[in-house]
């Protein structure tokens, strides 16, 4: 049968917390919430924009984008449409910027910088961001 097993504990989709942990478990890929934000939001607005994930909405999202089949260019895209001024870096504004639509607050898009930026110059390079797309590729495979 399908469906998301105990990793929906209340049996009416998954919350963001339970996506996390859904990704993890089944998927073996592992993402911070912050990052994971951005997806769960746009798996959820296919159908009702009600902050949880049904299985209908996975698996609308499944049959568009696999996760096996997330392109290395189309996320390296994602950092030079954000990259607003073609520094290759991407300041807290053009993440802002990128992600505020998506419904990341400042705190969320600190977290990010802080979780991505290696030398701690709050900024992300275009390196930076390279490393954690083939680390998320890596672990789709």
């Amino acid at each position: 049968m399908p469906g998301f097993g105990d990793c929906d504990k209340t049996g009416d989709g998954l919350c963001l917390d339970e996506f996390v942990d859904y990704l993890e478990k089944e998927h073996r890929v592992k993402i911070s919430k912050e990052i994971a934000r951005g997806v769960f939001q746009d798996i959820d607005d296919r159908k009702v924009d009600d902050n949880r994930i049904t299985w209908a909405e996975w698996e609308e999202f499944q049959k568009a984008t696999p996760f096996n089949q997330v392109k290395k260019k189309d996320l390296m895209k994602e950092f030079d449409d954000a990259d607003k001024d073609g520094s290759g870096k991407l300041t807290s504004c053009e993440m802002m910027q990128k992600l505020q639509s998506k419904g990341y607050s400042r705190q969320d898009v600190t977290d990010i910088i802080k979780s991505i930026d290696l030398n701690n110059d709050s900024e992300i390079s275009r390196n930076e961001w390279e490393k954690v797309v083939d680390e998320i590729i890596a672990n789709t495979n």
